[in-house]
């Protein structure tokens, strides 16, 4: 076998591991293929010997049988170090003012698939229901209904049932979650608080 000393280990410290493993999985598969006399029961445990950290937790459990598949140190890997970009698009999600439900429910499906396909994660469908009906732009009132309609149930396909075929976002209620009035402030530093009053 070639020199080892020039051999990369996966990095942990890098901001997106998802990104990190992605790129450590082309290097170390292009450097296997340069090995004529690595057999492909010893690819598994030649990359094992390059993780360290978290990456080794997640793979040291592995009977040596089970090492030897390239194929399930990838499968462990992949789903514990997903790509941030793939996870932070799930959680930007917002419908836009009026946007229609055929628009924003597809919208939605894209980014959840997308999601699986760059950082691997797959999410339950009932967080997907969940992301659909919170991120729709509806007023509480029509979530509570919304949410009451679904009995349970709630994933991509009750999207009919929850909002009505006519469902339009709208981006511009107020919201009132965690707002008071500013007398019904306590004042904890013990001085008085001008609260607008004359």
């Amino acid at each position: 076998m070639a020199d080892e000393r020039n051999l990369k280990r996966f990095n942990e410290e890098d901001e997106d591991l998802g990104k990190a493993l992605k790129r450590w999985k082309m290097w170390a598969t292009a450097r296997m293929l340069t090995y004529r006399d690595l057999k492909p029961e010893q690819r598994g445990p030649w990359i094992f010997k390059l993780l360290g950290g978290k990456a080794w937790d997640a793979c040291e459990h592995l009977s040596l049988d089970k090492l030897s598949s390239e194929a399930k140190i990838w499968k462990l890997l992949e789903p514990r170090f997903p790509e941030k970009e793939a996870l932070g698009a799930i959680f930007a999600l917002a419908a836009r003012d009026g946007e229609d439900l055929k628009s924003w429910t597809g919208r939605v499906r894209d980014t959840f698939d997308q999601c699986q396909r760059k950082g691997n994660v797959n999410f339950p469908p009932e967080a997907k229901g969940w992301i659909l009906l919170r991120c729709a732009g509806m007023s509480e009132e029509q979530r509570a209904i919304a949410e009451a309609k679904s009995q349970g149930q709630l994933d991509l396909n009750w999207r009919h049932k929850l909002f009505g075929r006519e469902y339009k976002a709208s981006t511009n209620r107020k919201r009132t979650i965690g707002v008071y009035q500013a007398d019904e402030v306590p004042d904890v530093r013990g001085d008085h608080m001008d609260r607008g009053r004359q």
